[in-house]
C-alpha cells in the first residue's frame, strides 16, 4: 500500500477503516481484519495497526472482543459522519464561505451551482 508522507501512517489507516465503514464494506457489528492480517495487507508493522485500532476504539468506531477480534461499533457511521462534518465546518467551510462572501455569491447562486454540479454527475 502507498502512503502519503505528509500524514502519519496510523492516521491514514484510520481513514482507510473509516472509508471502508462509510462505503459499507465493513458494516456495523461486522468483524474487521485482525491486527496481523491488516498489517500484512497494508504492508506495515503490526504496532502501527494497533495504534490505529486503539485510536479508533477510543473514538467509539470499533471495539475489541477479547479473544475474538475487533468489530465495527454500532453507531460508527454516525460518529464518522459527525466528525467529518465538524472538520469540514472548522476548516474547509470557513474558507469556502469567506471566499463566497468576497466574490459576492449569494445562497441562491450557490444552490444553482451545486445543482448543476449534481446534474453533471461529477460525484
Amino acid at each position: 500500500m502507498r502512503f502519503d508522507t505528509t500524514l502519519p501512517i496510523y492516521l491514514q489507516l484510520n481513514l482507510l477503516v473509516e472509508n471502508n465503514i462509510l462505503q459499507g464494506q465493513w458494516k456495523e457489528e461486522d468483524r474487521i481484519p485482525s491486527i496481523r492480517d491488516f498489517a500484512e495487507a497494508c504492508e506495515v508493522n503490526p504496532n502501527t495497526i494497533l495504534r490505529s485500532y486503539n485510536e479508533l476504539q477510543d473514538r467509539g468506531i470499533i471495539y475489541n472482543k477479547r479473544g475474538v477480534g475487533y468489530f465495527v461499533q454500532a453507531g460508527a457511521v454516525d460518529i464518522i459522519k459527525a466528525e467529518k462534518l465538524e472538520k469540514l465546518r472548522d476548516s474547509v467551510f470557513q474558507t469556502f464561505f469567506n471566499d463566497l462572501q468576497h466574490l459576492g455569491i449569494t445562497p441562491e447562486m450557490l444552490a444553482n451551482y451545486y445543482n448543476e454540479f449534481l446534474q453533471r454527475g461529477e460525484i
